[in-house]
């Protein structure tokens, strides 16, 4: 990120290192999969992180804890809401403002009828979810055979049961990069497995308040899972000319300006005044005229933003019973929050996460790709006809 404030990172399924020197840039926020007592948890937390909390879900596990999370309190507020064997959710603020939203720490059981019990508890807590809600960690479950390398063979059952939550719960995945298999089970080749078995899904609010975030699953070192590094960074306007683009709604009205929705506003208010009069004198044939070419004019306008929200959300939309603006503007977000470029790494493998130093990252790889221009001779017509 450009100049000098921090965007926040969450790091699951492992630890990252944290030093006085990058702690006032970032926010840290760990999920481990452990299957610790308490009193192990207890010295480990003493030694590692002495400064910072953490809450575990020991009280549903006959004291062998599944996920451990853990915070550094110098930056984030982290309240326990609910958990259980499989889950525990907290709301997330930082001490500045900028991340305020609930968390859902993931870690399913390995067999499916667990795993239905996760899902029903998710969705009757989405029921009352009206903030930005980020769900993630291990599932242990995938979506199709292309997440899978070698071991058994997965069955349609299980396949379709995770697919039927996520489209039933209306959580997208949010933008991953880095590691797409996300766990192995270390042995060797001839019975190596590896599996997508993490993923972080995100409610629509989400995406609408942090739409520059990604998780990047960064290489699994000793572990048998990838660590996700989450970031969420502040929205900023990239220097630099942008694309042209046309957009055919314009040629729908001679007068359309850049403000279309300030139009429909106006136009809408306009019509409320006629019908407040035509209210009080329901036959004057003048308001009734005038009605009429409101309603024209503002039927118009809205044809026009509607059009406006299509198109740049590439929908063709049939017969619609309403204008479904803030469907529109949901994938719009979704769009946007895909195409984002948070993070590279360079030919030598180093990270870059500051949008100059990403924007000359690419510059400098497509001008190695295509060359430079050189003086070249103008063709010699006699050679050519021959």
């Amino acid at each position: 990120m450009a100049g000098s404030h921090y965007s926040p990172t969450i790091n699951t399924t492992g630890f990252t290192s944290v030093t006085r020197a990058n702690a006032a840039k970032r926010i840290n926020f760990n999920e481990t999969e452990t299957k610790m007592s308490m009193e192990k948890m207890k010295i480990i937390a003493k030694k590692v992180i002495k400064d910072w909390n953490w809450i575990s879900n020991v009280h549903h596990t006959a004291n062998k804890a599944r996920i451990w999370l853990l915070w550094d309190s110098n930056f984030l507020t982290v309240q326990n809401i609910n958990s259980s064997d499989q889950y525990i959710t907290c709301k997330v603020e930082s001490k500045d403002g900028r991340l305020k939203c609930l968390i859902t720490a993931i870690y399913a059981l390995n067999h499916p009828e667990g795993r239905k019990i996760l899902w029903n508890d998710l969705m009757v807590f989405k029921r009352n979810v009206s903030d930005p809600w980020l769900v993630g960690g291990d599932y242990n479950a995938i979506l199709s055979s292309e997440e899978k390398i070698g071991g058994a063979q997965i069955t349609d059952t299980e396949v379709e049961d995770f697919q039927n939550f996520i489209d039933t719960s209306q959580l997208k995945h949010i933008k991953s990069t880095g590691c797409f298999f996300t766990w192995s089970n270390k042995q060797d080749a001839s019975t190596r497995v590896w599996s997508r078995l993490d993923r972080i899904l995100v409610n629509d609010d989400w995406i609408f308040q942090y739409t520059s975030s990604q998780v990047e699953y960064l290489m699994p070192h000793c572990s048998d899972h990838s660590p996700g590094l989450l970031t969420t960074g502040d929205e900023v306007n990239c220097e630099g000319k942008r694309p042209f683009k046309f957009f055919a709604m314009w040629t729908k009205h001679p007068d359309f300006l850049p403000a279309v929705s300030n139009h429909v506003s106006r136009a809408k208010a306009e019509l409320y005044d006629i019908q407040v009069q035509l209210n009080s004198d329901l036959f004057n044939p003048g308001l009734i005229v005038r009605e009429k070419e409101h309603i024209r004019k503002y039927t118009k306008l809205l044809d026009c933003e509607n059009s406006f929200y299509r198109q740049k959300a590439n929908i063709k939309w049939g017969l619609q019973g309403d204008k479904s603006t803030q469907y529109f503007h949901a994938v719009m977000k979704n769009k946007r929050h895909h195409n984002r470029v948070m993070s590279i790494y360079t030919e030598n493998g180093i990270r870059i996460t500051k949008t100059q130093g990403i924007i000359s990252e690419f510059i400098q790889y497509y001008k190695k790709l295509l060359g430079t221009t050189i003086h070249t001779s103008p063709p010699d017509p006699e050679v050519i006809s021959k």
